[in-house]
């Protein structure tokens, strides 16, 4: 029988002389047997109708009624349900057992709280505590408890045994892999022009510098492009942007001389371009972008023993190949998140919950080394579990999707990761090298290439001083 549906019970008039008494044992065992709540008995010849509402300040009295109204109140009177949950860190805390009472805190226990003082119902927790996930939800349908919630996905084939509520909270199972490394700044800046490009440039610096000299050689008066040397002097200070220290007389070495000058403003104007982007964010290697890219780079991975049972059913086809994995252990899963922030070619499939946790209480705030493919690899809603055909289903999700509306389960996952931040004072952060700031000052270190070239050009010009002295 559907506990939730409607019923109608019509008894023969013989019976009329114990209608009271026969309609309050029906009603009860209906509700004993079948946990049935809305039944309507008609007796007698005058078809009166009876019917009781346990929810109600009347309770379990027997009430004569002309019509059929609901029977799930707004505010439930004396009832208590009894709620399955354990400690399960870093969502739900064991807060101690006072006054002989189990407590428990976290954003769900304080949803829960909201809930039933809306609803007026008072909830106890019990201890039947089993230890391999899975086996909590049958003491929904024995009636050990009413509720049950752990930070629980929505799971097709456990709903189709029990009772869900609406989610509350919506995460998923991500891939977390190693961030990109940074490309040394002189290694991009060399490869701002590919090597064909560098070989057209120092061709025409080549030829402009033969031009000019052969030029001055047979049609210029003056004497000092008729030097080798001094055409190669003027022509590099042009690609500088310096002076020269004479210009051509004749029109032609004119004409080719102003020709240059244009050329190396525009290829300065664009090396200077890339040359101050690549100071500030020379870049990364190649980047993952989907698991696929995971098996063909033969990254180890790792994931828990829940993530095979509940998620892919044992079934291996999803791995990379049949490759062997890592099961990960260690508290909040921090052995697997260490390996995947050193770039131990390592990754690790997660719920983003426990990845934002471990950022939060291990990593420094002013890094970003744990990174993570784009999207949900499996998407999780976070639900709570309730017998089959429960009463309290409908009251409860209204409920919660009111809350969810007003925001106010954001604010208890807000004030929680709060929480993190004042943990992580205590908690020794891991240890990252090449660490790359998306946010930083601009510094004498970006600057480093630029007086690596200009300490080169000192030198250099300290050996053409010196060779130009000792030769003259």
């Amino acid at each position: 029988m559907n506990p939730r549906a409607r019923y109608f019970v019509a008894i023969v008039d013989t019976l009329s002389k114990v209608s009271l008494e026969t309609s309050r044992k029906l009603l009860e065992d209906m509700w004993e047997v079948f946990n049935v709540l809305d039944v309507v008995v008609m007796i007698g010849d005058d078809q009166s109708l009876y019917t009781w509402y346990p929810f109600h300040s009347s309770q379990k009295q027997i009430v004569r009624v002309k019509d059929v109204s609901d029977k799930i109140p707004r505010k439930f009177y004396n009832t208590t349900l009894k709620v399955l949950t354990y400690e399960n860190s870093p969502t739900i805390y064991y807060s101690g057992n006072a006054s002989g009472r189990i407590q428990f805190e976290g954003p769900e226990i304080d949803l829960l709280e909201l809930i039933m003082t809306y609803l007026n119902i008072s909830y106890i927790f019990v201890t039947n505590y089993v230890k391999e996930y899975g086996n909590q939800f049958g003491g929904l349908n024995t009636g050990e408890y009413d509720i049950f919630l752990a930070s629980s996905p929505f799971f097709s084939h456990i709903a189709t045994k029990y009772g869900t509520t609406i989610s509350y909270y919506t995460t998923g199972m991500k891939w977390y892999i190693p961030c990109p490394k940074q490309i040394h700044r002189f290694q991009k800046i060399v490869s701002i022009f590919n090597l064909s490009t560098w070989g057209v440039l120092l061709s025409t610096v080549l030829a402009v510098i033969f031009l000019m000299w052969r030029l001055g050689t047979y049609c210029d008066k003056s004497s000092y492009y008729k030097s080798l040397g001094s055409c190669f002097s003027s022509t590099w200070a042009v690609c500088l942007g310096v002076a020269t220290p004479a210009q051509p007389v004749n029109t032609i070495s004119r004409f080719l001389f102003i020709i240059w000058v244009y050329y190396c403003y525009v290829i300065n104007t664009l090396f200077q371009t890339f040359f101050t982007t690549y100071l500030v964010d020379p870049g990364s290697y190649s980047v993952i972008e989907s698991y696929n890219d995971i098996c063909e780079k033969s990254f180890n991975y790792g994931y828990e023993f829940y993530v095979e049972k509940f998620f892919f059913d044992f079934n291996h086809s999803w791995l990379c190949d049949g490759r062997e994995y890592i099961l990960c252990k260690g508290h909040e899963n921090s052995d697997c998140f260490v390996r995947v922030v050193r770039g131990d070619d390592f990754a690790y499939l997660g719920l983003e919950f426990l990845g934002n946790y471990y950022v939060t209480t291990h990593l420094s705030r002013k890094t970003d080394v744990l990174c993570s493919l784009d999207g949900y690899f499996e998407t999780l809603n976070i639900v709570m579990y309730v017998t089959r055909g429960s009463h309290f289903l409908n009251p409860i999700n209204k409920v919660i999707r009111r809350i969810m509306e007003s925001g106010i389960f954001s604010k208890f996952v807000n004030f929680k990761r709060e929480e993190w931040k004042i943990q992580s004072i205590y908690n020794k952060n891991v240890d990252v090298e090449n660490v790359d700031y998306k946010y930083f000052v601009f510094s004498l270190k970006h600057l480093q290439i630029a007086f690596f070239l200009l300490f080169g050009g000192q030198i250099l010009s300290s050996i053409v001083f010196i060779l130009e002295i000792a030769l003259r």
